[in-house]
C-alpha cells in the first residue's frame, strides 16, 4: 500500500488510513471520500487535531500548491464526522 504524509502533522501512513482532499476545477476544496477524484491530492490524518491544525496553518492550500482558492467549506466537527464515516470506504 502506498504511503502518504499528513499535510498538518507530517506523519506518514498508508494512503487508505488518511483522508484525501483535492481542489476542484473551480478552486474549491473537496473531500475525496473514495480517493479517486482527479487532480493533485493532499492528505490529512482522520483526527480532529490535524483538521484544526490544517485549518489554522492553511496546510491543505500549501499541499495543493495554491490550486485551492476557496474558503474552508466545512465546520471542523462536521468534517471529522464525515471522515470517520468514510474510514475504509
Amino acid at each position: 500500500m502506498p504511503e502518504r504524509s499528513c499535510a498538518a502533522c507530517r506523519r506518514k501512513a498508508d494512503k487508505a488510513a488518511l483522508a484525501r482532499f483535492v481542489a476542484d476545477a473551480g478552486g474549491e476544496l473537496a473531500f475525496d471520500a473514495c480517493q479517486v477524484m482527479p487532480g493533485r491530492g493532499a492528505y490529512l490524518c482522520r483526527e480532529e487535531k490535524c483538521v484544526r491544525a490544517a485549518l489554522k496553518s492553511k496546510a491543505l492550500t500549501r499541499a495543493l500548491k495554491g490550486k485551492a482558492t476557496g474558503a474552508w467549506p466545512w465546520s471542523v466537527e462536521a468534517l471529522v464526522s464525515q471522515m470517520s464515516q468514510n474510514n475504509g470506504r
